[in-house]
């Protein structure tokens, strides 16, 4: 996959396009800026590192690292 067609990833448009998807059409970014939303939930965690709410499917896999984008970066 081509990581500069991930959403949020293209250097000039990024937020906007992240703002602007419909999955984030109720999203109040003035109230998100200012910290004044309330997550809809709130995971249990077992610490700084826990992985208690990843399915070990996904965490046993090996990491793939893609190249840094200079101009997202």
């Amino acid at each position: 996959k081509d990581p500069k067609e991930r959403l949020g990833c293209h250097p000039q448009t990024g937020f906007a396009d992240i703002q602007g998807h419909p999955f984030f059409r109720n999203v109040d970014w003035d109230m998100m800026e200012q910290k004044q939303v309330v997550p809809p939930f709130k995971p249990n965690i077992s610490g700084e590192f826990g992985l208690d709410n990843f399915d070990s499917q996904f965490t046993n896999e090996p990491v793939q690292l893609t190249p840094d984008d200079d101009d997202i970066v």
